[in-house]
């Protein structure tokens, strides 16, 4: 009775798994339509100009690669690109699908060894994908998915089957050729030919095919213009394979073997590639509509920036500060220009920088490498810090200082920072917020106070003007994460990330209009005329007279010896921390010390913010072209980071670079502005 119950347990277990299985082919054959016509609908690839018409590298789109796209009608250049196009076929099946001219579009005793593999390690670690699995799962991703599942992987064997029985193994390698990327952000063969060595497909030598391909694996562990030893590792191997399956003589392997890389990038253009990501993903239109896009970057400050971030990476782990710090996570620079809302330089975290010869490892590197190279490059898929939601620290203070003005708060009071009790209303306890160092001021101004850093008067500020008005001027910026309704925001204990806290600085710098950051500025013909044009958007914020006294009694704080930054700022001290080469300290930053009449002006305001535990150093700088953000954060805190010590610096040496591209102006002063606070002390 037992038996006959578990017969037909294990025979209805059959027949729902047949029926599932057939129900998953059913479902991708009718996703899939017509192959061929999908396959042939690759995207357009537009050009990315910085706006001065410098050319971005970075392709989007895709150009279909094919064989017979080899010939030429001249016999001898004819037999040569044919060698070329029977030595990419090898290389591709050696590296990645050894049968595949055997298969049907899925290797059984490959998924058979990956699924045991997978029952060992309790989860996926091993795919057995052939040739015609990552095309299926790379130009059909709508229909196969991209969640690492067992459905997904049925999914992608039957598209595979499909795509053999409707194409040659030729066609399905030219498309292979076109769909899969084999260097970062940038699909194709013919892409990372043209961009690796400035040579077609079929010019390539035999060692230069092998790295391609074997790039394939893993476009950014490998990609030749960071990890240039990984990727030369990568090429041995490939050309291992195609020895052992006897597709090159044991002579044509030693000979490519000790065949050097020489790379040759095309030229005319820069890299950056994470602010076309950050483009696109922010765009409201679609990109491949337009052959030419304009952007906003400046490839000069995008170049500084790059230096600015390669330099200190190399100071930070060649020096082994690192632990110091605690360990560093990660780093971000953006930089707006405050008129426009324009992005002019963006880089989203230091994988994405690298010189020509840089390595894998900062260590091996040195820091002077970084402004003597003249290739400094972005390169690689890396995670956007620029989007991560940290604590700002006290680089939130300006934000609570500018509300309370807008509430009337009378900027000449006197102003209390000594140690004090509150009581936190929403969840009936007492806060006693504590200042740096325990080092209090007692009586003073808001110069000193944003000078010194201090938490009591602006946990004061909130505490008078109320959560529910500072939510109402947050939900004015629009930034994602809510406003937290207790105390301890005053202090950043909210989260925002590096675009949130730039924009808030640049709405200050217009004098409390916020411009909504873009990207680019318009799209175009590939003759040039314009499509369609990005329109500026504005919302007022702050009253023109409240930000003009923000920025005043800031700009006047990073000048004050107790300024959390002013060394790194100023360079009092810090000669030796940014070389010369960057540039000497720009003292029009400040104004004159002489007495004139009225409001003194001001080049420059800013303000550093230091997370709770030093997990994240921040600051941010505005002159009245240009707002720079930056953010380094540490993996664990419990370091020594802070942002007015290796952010400040960074931002220091950034705008030294910068200065000969820069327009020196003043911030306008408040109208009929009497600043003469009472009662002035200190300790």
């Amino acid at each position: 009775m037992l038996l006959k119950i578990i017969r037909a347990f294990l025979r209805t277990l059959v027949s729902i798994s047949l029926i599932f299985i057939a129900y998953i082919s059913f479902s991708v054959r009718s996703e899939m339509g017509n192959i061929r016509q999908k396959l042939a609908e690759t995207p357009s690839s537009p050009v990315y100009l910085d706006r001065y018409g410098n050319q971005i590298y970075y392709q989007d789109g895709f150009k279909r690669f094919e064989f017979k796209n080899s010939k030429t009608g001249i016999p001898e250049l004819d037999i040569q690109r044919e060698m070329s196009s029977k030595t990419l076929m090898l290389a591709a099946v050696a590296a990645e699908d050894k049968r595949f001219f055997s298969h049907g579009g899925v290797d059984g005793s490959a998924i058979a060894r990956a699924f045991l593999a997978n029952q060992k390690n309790k989860k996926i670690v091993e795919g057995a994908s052939t040739i015609t699995q990552q095309l299926a799962r790379t130009a059909f991703k709508e229909v196969v998915g991209e969640e690492k599942t067992y459905i997904r992987k049925l999914r992608e064997i039957f598209a595979a089957i499909l795509i053999e029985k409707e194409m040659t193994k030729e066609e399905i390698l030219e498309n292979w050729y076109t769909w899969i990327s084999f260097v970062p952000s940038n699909p194709g063969l013919l892409n990372a030919s043209e961009s690796l060595f400035s040579k077609k497909p079929w010019e390539l030598k035999t060692h230069e095919i092998a790295l391609i391909v074997g790039l394939a694996q893993s476009p950014t562990r490998y990609d030749p213009l960071t990890y240039i030893n990984d990727a030369n590792q990568r090429k041995e191997n490939v050309l291992g394979r195609m020895l052992e399956l006897n597709f090159i003589s044991e002579k044509e392997y030693r000979e490519n073997l000790n065949n050097e890389i020489k790379l040759k990038p095309l030229e005319k253009t820069f890299y950056a590639t994470g602010f076309i990501n950050s483009l696109k993903e922010n765009s409201n239109i679609k990109i491949s509509d337009y052959p030419l896009i304009n952007t906003t970057l400046d490839k000069k400050l995008q170049n500084n920036a790059y230096a600015s971030v390669c330099f200190f990476m190399e100071k930070l782990k060649g020096q082994k500060i690192d632990e110091e710090l605690g360990g560093i996570e990660g780093v971000s620079l953006i930089s707006i220009d405050p008129k426009t809302g324009a992005i002019r330089a963006f880089v989203t975290s230091q994988h994405e920088v690298a010189g020509k010869e840089k390595k894998a490892n900062y260590e091996n590197g040195d820091e002077l490498d970084c402004l003597e190279d003249e290739k400094i490059t972005s390169s690689g898929n890396w995670y956007d810090f620029s989007k991560s939601f940290r604590s700002p620290g006290s680089t939130i203070k300006p934000f609570i200082f500018t509300v309370a003005l807008e509430d009337g708060m009378d900027l000449n009071q006197k102003i209390a920072d000594k140690q004090t009790l509150f009581w936190n209303e929403d969840d009936s306890s007492i806060y006693a917020p504590e200042n740096h160092d325990d080092e209090y001021l007692k009586i003073s101004n808001w110069i000193n106070a944003f000078a010194n850093s201090s938490n009591v008067p602006f946990v004061a500020l909130l505490d008078k003007v109320g959560n529910e008005t500072m939510s109402e001027y947050w939900e004015k910026m629009k930034f994602k994460k809510p406003w937290g309704n207790y105390l301890s925001a005053a202090l950043g204990s909210i989260e925002m990330n590096l675009l949130e806290i730039t924009t808030l600085f640049s709405t200050l710098a217009s004098y409390g209009e916020k411009r909504n950051f873009k990207f680019f500025e318009s799209g175009a013909t590939e003759n040039g005329e314009i499509l369609f044009k990005h329109k500026n958007s504005s919302q007022k914020i702050f009253e023109a007279q409240t930000a003009k006294k923000t920025i005043h009694i800031l700009g006047e704080a990073i000048q004050n010896e107790k300024s959390t930054a002013a060394a790194s700022i100023m360079c009092n001290g810090l000669e030796t921390e940014i070389p010369k080469s960057a540039g000497e300290c720009m003292q029009e930053w400040f104004p004159s010390t002489n007495k004139t009449i009225g409001p003194k002006k001001h080049v420059i305001f800013g303000k550093s913010g230091t997370s709770q535990n030093n997990r994240d150093g921040w600051y941010v700088g505005c002159i009245p072209d240009l707002c720079t953000g930056i953010w380094i954060g540490s993996k664990q805190g419990g370091g020594n980071l802070s942002g007015g010590s290796y952010p400040a610096l960074m931002f220091n040496m950034f705008m030294r670079l910068s200065a000969p591209n820069l327009s020196w102006n003043t911030f306008e002063s408040p109208n009929n502005f009497e600043f003469e606070p009472k009662n002035i002390f200190s300790n």
